[in-house]
């Protein structure tokens, strides 16, 4: 017997959000309602067991059912799926200016037909460069982006902007609009950066546990306010994504030799060979808030950034967080990940920091070799007691090295 870990009045709650939202992800849960990931994940199986919500997208995402469904949420879908046709349009006219009616049809939900044209090619021109994201809901969110500059689609609250990201994904999954599609990756895991030749194959894969959510972010949310969709760049670009998180992991890569531009415009080919996601597409205030994300959940949810490894094959995987490589290494996805990475090597081998902390604790790097990888795996940023000066007298075996250095 499965014991409890959500109250009644949580779960109404939840109820409630949905019936309002329409829809809802993990994620929406745990922040709404200020859940562990667990605590979400049974808060959703209870809805979906009594009939409120139905899972989409191999169930990373839920519609209510069709007796909660208001008429509001076909006009959200019918203004979503406009951009979303508009925005393969504009990635189809860089090989073919020919018109497209499946997307000009439904383009007077975001602004009068005739200036269908235009808008496409003022897109297309001022927004999205020669080498546009590939990451399929990451181009969708810069067109969006680029037409709220425009003056259009200013009406897109926070939630309906990840619908939007939602509705990409289960595209892709459901292979509709194929004529649009053409250029894209198919996989469905965020990625925060651009995509670049340099890092969609044989790149430096920089993985977290999950994405970060600030008081500020929930502020935001509960005004339903528009959340501005940052710009894609190079992981070290000083001018977006900046993190406590990524300035951290710059220091310590900084330490061992390896030194990235932050100034757009003199990145190189190592900056662009860098890209940035996390295991989970879950947030939440810190790795221990409300309800520790475990080996297990990273384990259960472990498809979709698996997915993603196999898409883009990695050469280095920088794993931030002891738990990831627990996971990696875990027996339940030993032959998926060898499927992916090649023979398992045995156990990662332990590298420890020359010096303990004020408290005595010793921190260890681990490092392991699979045949078409590298790993690294670093105690997470965020780690109590953890200097920089420890993460520094890590060793780096030379072929790690080389790797950075190629």
């Amino acid at each position: 017997m499965s014991i409890s870990i959500v109250t009644l009045d949580q779960i109404n709650q939840a109820k409630a959000f949905v019936l309002h939202n329409q829809w809802t992800t993990i994620s929406l849960i745990q922040r709404r309602l200020k859940l562990g990931y667990q605590a979400a994940i049974q808060t959703i199986t209870t809805l979906q067991s009594d009939g409120v919500l139905i899972p989409q997208s191999r169930g990373s995402w839920w519609w209510v059912a069709d007796a909660y469904q208001k008429p509001e949420l076909f006009v959200r879908l019918a203004r979503s799926k406009s951009v979303l046709n508009f925005a393969f349009a504009c990635r189809k006219l860089t090989t073919d200016t020919s018109s497209h009616p499946v997307a000009s049809k439904g383009f007077s939900v975001i602004a009068p037909t005739e200036l269908y044209d235009v808008i496409r090619r003022t897109v297309i021109t001022e927004c999205l460069p020669e080498q546009a994201p590939c990451n399929l809901e990451n181009y969708v969110t810069s067109v969006l982006k680029c037409l709220q500059n425009l003056g259009y689609c200013l009406d897109f609250p926070s939630t309906d902007i990840e619908l939007l990201e939602w509705l990409a994904r289960d595209t892709c999954y459901k292979n509709i609009h194929n004529q649009f599609k053409m250029g894209f990756e198919m996989g469905s895991h965020r990625v925060v950066t651009k995509d670049f030749p340099e890092n969609l194959k044989n790149g430096i894969m920089i993985c977290g546990i999950n994405y970060g959510y600030s008081d500020k972010d929930e502020t935001k949310d509960a005004q339903g306010s528009i959340q501005e969709a940052e710009p894609l760049s190079f992981f070290s670009d000083a001018t977006v994504n900046n993190s406590r998180y990524r300035a951290r992991i710059l220091t310590w890569l900084a330490s061992w030799g390896i030194h990235l531009e932050t100034q757009p415009g003199k990145e190189g080919v190592l900056e662009r060979s860098f890209w940035q996601t996390n295991w989970l597409d879950t947030q939440s205030r810190s790795i221990s808030s409300h309800e520790k994300v475990d080996l297990n959940a990273l384990v259960n949810d472990a498809d979709s950034i698996l997915d993603l490894i196999a898409q883009r094959q990695p050469s280095l995987i920088i794993l931030i967080g002891t738990d990831l490589i627990e996971a990696l290494n875990d027996i339940r996805l030993r032959e998926r990940v060898e499927t992916i990475l090649g023979p398992r090597p045995g156990k990662a081998t332990e590298i420890f920091a020359a010096t303990t902390n004020s408290g005595g604790t010793r921190f260890k790097m681990r490092v392991q070799s699979f045949k078409n990888a590298s790993i690294i795996c670093l105690p997470h940023t965020a780690t109590i007691g953890l200097t920089n000066e420890q993460v520094a007298s890590f060793e780096l075996p030379a072929e790690i090295k080389e790797k950075f250095l190629r």
